[in-house]
């Protein structure tokens, strides 16, 4: 084990001045850390062969705080203690869960005076395993808990050791084990604690005179980034001179931002970035060497991360929206969910791209589950172009935080309208509202006929050849199930109005088409809707053949599906003899 504290750390604070004495410990510190680099001091524990071919976890250094100052206002304070470990063998090193990291790394802590040992806790990662390659490092992050405020205790000094128990990786295979393994490795690193010292000139100055500034106080973690917008903090302190002494810290402990602010004694302006989302507090704690006042300005700051799910708590890139109609609601339920909770005032949602096509409505801040659900839906009769052209955008303060690319699905073109389909013949009892519908009947009477008909299934996709409605698409619901189908007839040289052909579309995207002739009884015998007779005649044998000869005249219609026509029309004739009848159709341009 390497124990670090040389004997010019320990220099007696005597009646030197405050000023003095500070640059002289400074320039001592720093002579001592040259002093270690140069030396190789840290981690210096190989194996007795010393071979690279070997395992070699070693200590590459403590990050410790250089001081913690309490006072009877904070008699306790937790500071993060950070062991770094390296890898300077020839393979990988796997941590696989967390029992293993805490036989692999142990801290130790030593009071050098009266103050009590502080306690430790380990941090643990957030992800397992853990693999070190050959020359990369790992930093181990412990917390150490100071407490017990003695006013008549002016310093104490701490030394910290650390070791690498590299044994208790053991060997993943009988080849590794035959590899030369290293002795445990340390390193140690002593710091000071103090209490603030008071003389019949010198008062401890109000906490509110400093003053500590941040660039913005809400920022952004974009889902998948490992580090935030950067924030510059400036901490000030009116009437004191510049040389004061500064230490910072956030709470709760984030390790991205505490690399910056680990480091950054007696600075003045730093540039931090947080690695996790969360409501922070930034705290510099401040020293005054020459009056022996202290302050502890904070501010508080946010960093908000969002995420836009569906109504099944997926990731909505890719999804494809319905358009809404007067014939159904299509909008989907979206969500834009916000950590941390507390800022889901801050987040907007809007449509950045599409917004022609595309928008959101009806947002609903919700700060008991951080969440802000709305409504997506497409609104023209035009679709998307490409796929994916359309995005939702989460922003927080007008700067994206959270996106998803969509596309807007309109019902387009006939896939599919077979013919082969056999001659199905029966009686039926049809009005306005049946399928085959006659619209000249009302709905309260029926027309009895004799129908010869072909069913045609007739499949419709979404303009980019798909169908509109796919039930194994397990990431979009079927938002076009249940639409309506009408048929516009062409007169000459201009279509009539939709007609309602009673039918829509179904869970295979299609819709049944029954094409043919009918033969009435008599002179278009008409009875009431409800009664006896359409019951008796639709269960009786067709008695009705059919004796034409010939073919139909060409009829040309468009199907429209809800409100959208189809890119292409039908164009059908009959060719007729007795008791059979062929379909006889192409697609054409409408």
């Amino acid at each position: 084990m390497v124990r670090l504290a040389p004997p010019n750390l320990e220099t007696s604070r005597g009646s030197t001045p405050p000023e003095t004495r500070r640059k002289s410990n400074l320039v001592l510190w720093r002579l001592a850390i040259a002093w270690v680099l140069a030396s190789g001091i840290f981690g210096n524990a190989r194996g007795a062969s010393g071979s690279e071919e070997g395992r070699d976890l070693v200590v590459a250094g403590i990050v410790a705080p250089r001081n913690v100052l309490r006072t009877p206002r904070r008699p306790s304070m937790t500071k993060p203690v950070v062991v770094i470990i390296e890898n300077r063998g020839s393979r990988p090193e796997t941590i696989p869960d967390l029992v293993s990291l805490q036989g692999l790394v142990t801290l130790e802590v030593t009071s050098l005076g009266a103050a009590p040992t502080p306690r430790l806790a380990l941090i643990p990662s957030k992800k397992f395993p853990i693999t070190i390659q050959p020359a990369h490092k790992f930093s181990v992050v412990f917390t150490g808990t100071f407490d017990q405020f003695d006013s008549s205790t002016t310093s104490n000094r701490f030394h910290f050791a650390a070791t690498v128990h590299q044994e208790s990786l053991g060997a993943d295979s009988a080849a590794n084990a035959a590899l030369p393994s290293a002795p445990p490795g340390g390193s140690a690193k002593s710091f000071e604690i103090s209490s603030p010292r008071r003389s019949g000139r010198a008062q401890l100055l109000d906490a509110n005179g400093a003053i500590l500034t941040a660039s913005k106080t809400r920022v952004s973690l974009r889902p998948g980034a490992v580090a935030s917008d950067p924030i510059t903090f400036t901490v000030t302190w009116p009437g004191h001179p510049p040389d004061f002494l500064s230490e910072w810290n956030c709470s709760p402990f984030d390790e991205k931002a505490y690399e910056t602010f680990a480091p950054a004694y007696d600075q003045y302006v730093v540039t931090a970035q947080f690695g996790a989302p969360g409501d922070y507090t930034v705290t510099t704690h401040l020293d005054d060497a020459h009056r022996n006042g202290s302050a502890d300005p904070t501010i508080d700051i946010h960093v908000i991360q969002v995420g836009l799910q569906d109504e099944n708590g997926a990731d909505p890139n890719g999804d494809k929206i319905g358009v809404s109609t007067v014939h159904a609601d299509r909008s989907r339920t979206f969500k834009a969910v916000v950590n941390p909770a507390t800022q889901v005032g801050q987040v907007t949602v809007r449509v950045s791209k599409g917004a022609n096509i595309l928008r959101v409505r009806d947002l609903q801040p919700n700060p008991n589950d951080g969440t802000v659900a709305f409504h997506v839906e497409g609104f023209t009769t035009n679709g998307s172009k490409t796929p994916d052209d359309c995005t939702i955008e989460a922003a927080v303060d007008g700067k994206p935080v959270g996106t998803a690319s969509v596309t807007v699905i309109i019902p387009k073109m006939i896939l599919s309208a077979p013919t082969n389909a056999p001659v199905t013949v029966e009686n039926l009892g049809v009005n306005k509202d049946t399928s085959p519908a006659w619209d000249p009947i009302p709905s309260y009477r029926k027309s009895l006929r004799t129908f010869y008909n072909i069913h045609v299934p007739v499949t419709v996709g979404d303009q980019f050849g798909d169908p509109i409605v796919d039930t194994n698409d397990v990431d979009n619901p079927p938002v076009y199930l249940g639409a309506p189908v009408f048929e516009k007839f062409k007169f000459r040289r201009s279509y009539g109005p939709p007609e309602f052909i009673n039918a829509t579309i179904g869970s295979n995207s299609a819709y049944d088409d029954p094409v043919g002739v009918s033969l009435p009884i008599g002179h278009d015998y008409v009875v009431p809707t409800g009664s006896p007779q359409v019951t008796a005649f639709e269960n009786a044998a067709p008695a009705y053949p059919l004796t034409s000869t010939g073919s139909t005249d060409p009829t040309t219609l468009q199907v429209v599906v809800d409100v959208f026509p189809m890119s292409k029309a039908f164009l059908r004739h009959l060719d007729l003899s007795p008791g059979v009848v062929k379909l006889q159709q192409s697609l054409i341009s409408p």
